[in-house]
């Protein structure tokens, strides 16, 4: 780069420091899950992370290897579902699980809520994703 260059390293870019103070991918978002009841019937709790541009491309590379569907799903549920704690839920272990114990459909529902929130969004009567905190 030349020493009198007016161009602004990526990390101190405007539209950057825009984009940093509008997504802030560390807050911690859950959703329940009414379809995964448990023994005193009520819904399940899944918390996850803002879905981020690196999801995004783990996603994409996961259907490129496993085609797009339920596969690919999977690996979206074990890498984004965390416990209260923002630890993950599920590793590696539990994919043949996820794969045949889990409803299609609802799997789909709860990755298409980690692939869709950033803010609070009310995504169905059944499945909100909400901040943690909140």
């Amino acid at each position: 780069m030349p020493e009198n260059s007016d161009i602004k390293l990526p990390h101190q870019h405007p539209i950057l420091q825009r984009a940093r103070a509008t997504f802030r991918p560390g807050d911690l978002m859950y959703t329940d899950v009414d379809a995964l009841p448990d023994a005193d019937g009520n819904p399940t709790r899944l918390y996850f992370l803002p879905y981020t541009t690196k999801d995004k491309a783990f996603a994409a590379r996961k259907a490129a290897e496993n085609g797009a569907g339920v596969e690919a799903w999977a690996d979206v549920m074990i890498r984004k579902a965390l416990d209260e704690h923002g630890k993950p839920i599920f590793g590696l272990a539990h994919r043949p699980s996820i794969l045949s114990d889990m409803d299609p459909d609802v799997l789909e529902a709860i990755v298409g809520i980690f692939m869709t929130s950033r803010t609070v969004i009310d995504h169905s009567k059944n499945l909100k994703a909400m901040p943690a905190g909140g």
